[in-house]
């Protein structure tokens, strides 16, 4: 059965304080997600099993917002009648969330028993890890929800409302850049350091690599900032805070260069951040949502090889790096065409849904 909206406004709504409670403990749960991730990269060797102190932070963190979000269904009972008529609103999938992660926590210490642990990718595409992520993914992006359900009006009135859904977007977004961090570039620098001769082919796999890390990054951290921009119009630094913090977190937890890293988001935040209040970019604006989505990444990946280059020798050939800075601004693009597709003319469904009738 399809939700209405006139059916949420029945269900309880969360305050601005509730959806900080739930984002202080999901930073908690994201801080040790963050620390097994540190853990797994530096300490390897005193890595024992599944009981381990980063796993504590972990699910220590869990148990914290699984009680707070079953708190909050609680307290509307007496007043809904029903279980599923407290669940307030945006809260639901977490709701299934907390279901899937406590299932995949279960399976993860029956997997590390059984297996032991993973040292490698295979520890982010284990069947219980991608549980946890599924179930994880649903919880971060409550508040988020939330806000996206709450008033109607493009601008988020005051930035200390609009502070829930901003952390919520950020840590899940910190969390698709965990799951995918064989494909994260910023912070990885080696790849223009190392030659590449088109004639033999020698360092291809590098190029190969570089390219599809820069590209899928880009899909990583465009991707908020335009869901973002299809609500809101939000306050000044919300991206360069955003980019900034992603860039940090995976740095610090993956043993990547730091300053290559958070540098590379600065830049993109900050030409993000500043497009939006010159363009005065969002919902109501397509196209200046466009010129953000295409320049910001375009910035930030110039910045990643002027910083590489300023250090150390780029060995890939200018056609390469440029056409990559190039196509990480179309893919911001396409991004875009994909949230704001063209209208479908008038008469077109009608011909089709006539064309697909039986014949009799």
């Amino acid at each position: 059965m399809i939700e209405t909206v006139s059916a949420r406004r029945h269900r309880p709504v969360t305050t601005t304080r509730e959806d900080l409670i739930t984002m202080a403990t999901a930073f908690w749960l994201m801080a040790g997600l963050f620390l097994d991730a540190w853990a797994h990269t530096t300490r390897l060797d005193e890595l024992e099993g599944f009981w381990t102190p980063w796993h504590g932070v972990f699910y220590s963190g869990f148990l914290a917002t699984a009680a707070w979000i079953a708190w909050l269904v609680n307290r509307g009972v007496p007043d809904t009648g029903s279980v599923t008529a407290a669940i307030p609103v945006g809260y639901g999938p977490a709701v299934v969330g907390i279901a899937l992660f406590a299932m995949g926590g279960v399976g993860d210490a029956i997997w590390h028993t059984i297996y032991g642990v993973e040292a490698s990718i295979d520890a982010l595409l284990s069947p219980t890890h991608l549980l946890l992520f599924s179930g994880l993914i649903l919880i971060l992006t409550a508040p988020f929800r939330a806000a996206w359900h709450g008033p109607s009006k493009r601008s988020v009135g005051s930035p200390w409302g609009f502070v829930p859904a901003f952390l919520s977007i950020t840590l899940a977004t910190a969390l698709v850049a965990f799951m995918f961090t064989y494909l994260w570039a910023p912070g990885r620098g080696f790849w223009p350091e190392v030659l590449y001769d088109p004639l033999t082919g020698s360092g291809e796999l590098h190029v190969v690599g570089g390219i599809g890390s820069i590209m899928a990054t880009t899909g990583i951290l465009v991707a908020p900032l335009i869901l973002t921009l299809r609500r809101w119009t939000p306050p000044p630094g919300t991206f360069t805070v955003m980019w900034t913090a992603i860039n940090l977190m995976m740095s610090l937890g993956f043993d990547l260069d730091v300053g290559l890293a958070t540098v590379t988001g600065l830049v993109g935040g900050l030409v993000a951040d500043g497009l939006v209040a010159w363009l005065d970019a969002g919902p109501h604006r397509v196209g200046a949502v466009r010129a953000v989505a295409t320049a910001a990444p375009i910035a930030a990946w110039a910045t990643y090889f002027l910083l590489i280059g300023a250090s150390a020798t780029i060995l890939w050939p200018v056609e390469v790096w440029s056409g990559a800075i190039f196509f990480a601004g179309l893919a911001g693009f396409g991004l875009t065409v994909l949230a704001w597709p063209p209208v479908v003319p008038d008469g077109v469904l009608a011909d089709s849904r006539q064309a697909a009738a039986p014949r009799s």
